[in-house]
């Protein structure tokens, strides 16, 4: 078999677990699979598959996820429903007030507020709950991994300096604010990969983990912001895109990101990681490339950055993507 052929399994893990949370409810558990399913990308699910992979080889992967029940299935699921859950909660109007996700009504437009709150709550709590049902000594490592990341003083603390304003007050704070609630849940994603394979993990390992997840972490919500250029965003999304305020530092950034993105996956003991990398970057270099070709780029309209210096950086982004 082949790594891509994991998409399918993935998918269909999630189904299975989210039956499991069944509340009695066949309104609600409609709403809650509505949050979730027809999964996206699965991004984070499968760079956790890759880092596994990466360690214990593609037949020991399909072995793993091919059990619902095994740890690898559980990290993976928990991942994106976790994920999910943060979408839930950012499409509504006290937050990002978005109507439209992956093509759709966003979960409050389908069902109303107080049920997308619910849903996404609900979420929040099965993602750890998944990781409860991992027998092992070492798994109290993972979800305290979980826990510091995504909470308070992680995930969750990104949205508060979005929300409130401190992402554009310097380039620092919005890299802060990047770090936390985009990269901490690809650092984690790394991190349970890496733990399902290997749980006695050492402290060398967990912080590569940590640099490489943050510098991962960073060109996912950077290229999303400046793929932004090419369509209409709200008031919101202009008041904190860092290629609108910050587009000098941001551009430099952005390269640095992939550079050490680049380095690393193309280290011979990460073959798998950079298969899960190439689908989504080439989607990516597919948005960027049409705009730097256009004669009338939405993203030079929108960011106003027709310097050539700025054009050729733009290209050097682009071919980091390869």
């Amino acid at each position: 078999m082949d790594f891509n052929d994991i998409h399918g399994i993935l998918e269909s893990n999630l189904e299975t677990h989210l039956n499991q949370l069944f509340p009695g409810d066949s309104q609600f558990l409609e709403t809650l699979k509505y949050g979730v399913l027809p999964a996206g990308k699965l991004f984070r699910p499968k760079i956790c598959a890759a880092a596994f992979a990466d360690l214990n080889g593609l037949d020991a992967l399909f072995k793993e996820l091919k059990d619902p029940s095994s740890p690898l299935s559980l990290c993976a699921s928990s991942l994106e429903i976790h994920h999910a859950y943060t979408l839930i909660h950012d499409d509504l109007p006290c937050m990002d007030d978005d109507d439209m996700r992956r093509g759709r009504p966003s979960t409050h437009k389908k069902y109303g507020q107080w049920q997308a709150v619910l849903a996404g709550d609900a979420l929040l709590h099965f993602s750890h709950t998944l990781l409860t049902k991992i027998h092992h000594k070492e798994v109290y490592k993972l979800t305290s991994f979980f826990n510091w990341a995504l909470g308070a003083k992680g995930l969750i603390l990104g949205q508060v300096f979005d929300l409130n304003g401190s992402i554009n007050k310097s380039f620092e704070n919005l890299l802060r604010t990047h770090t936390l609630k985009t990269g901490r849940l690809i650092q984690t994603s790394l991190y349970l990969g890496q733990w399902c394979a290997k749980p006695n993990l050492g402290f060398k390992e967990l912080k590569a983990n940590l640099r490489f997840g943050e510098a991962l972490g960073l060109s996912f919500q950077l290229l999303d912001d400046l793929s932004e250029g090419a369509e209409p965003i709200n008031e919101h999304e202009k008041s904190v895109n860092p290629f609108i305020n910050f587009p000098e530092e941001s551009l430099k950034t952005l390269c640095k990101s992939l550079e050490t993105i680049t380095k690393e996956v193309s280290a011979e003991n990460n073959h798998y990681l950079q298969l899960s990398l190439k689908q989504y970057f080439s989607k990516m270099k597919g948005i960027i490339q049409k705009d730097l070709e256009s004669d009338n780029s939405l993203i030079f309209k929108h960011f106003n950055v027709l310097e050539d210096n700025q054009k050729e950086q733009y290209q050097f982004i682009v071919n980091l993507l390869n």
